[in-house]
């Protein structure tokens, strides 16, 4: 997807562009754009969490794949636009409230690139 390669290599490769994180995928079938992905936002600075993430100190942004992206050929894509504060880390996977298929945490930002 990008000449740089993805920040995180999961389930699905994790590229952060654009102030939004793309879940990118080969080789996908049903399952991965029906499963619920958990998207955890940890800010640098607390504060700029809003409302009620203040208490648990991160930014849930849950979504299911299929409403933010497409399968085509054997091959997925959803993004997910990230806040415009700056990111300490993000902790995301995929589930289906009984497993958990998978999950990564990772400092977006800690190979030198931009903050959004």
């Amino acid at each position: 997807m990008g000449d740089s390669g993805p920040a995180v290599r999961a389930h699905f490769d994790l590229y952060v562009a654009a102030g939004s994180l793309i879940y990118f995928r080969q080789g996908c079938n049903p399952d991965d754009m029906e499963n619920k992905i958990f998207l955890h936002v940890f800010p640098a600075f607390k504060p700029a969490l809003p409302g009620i993430s203040k208490h648990t100190g991160f930014h849930n942004l849950d979504f299911l794949p299929y409403r933010q992206g497409s399968m085509l050929d054997g091959e997925c894509l959803a993004v997910a636009p990230l806040p415009e504060y700056g990111i300490e880390r993000i902790a995301t996977g995929q589930h289906d409230f009984e497993t958990v298929f998978w999950e990564v945490e990772f400092a977006p930002f800690a190979q030198g690139t931009p903050p959004p």
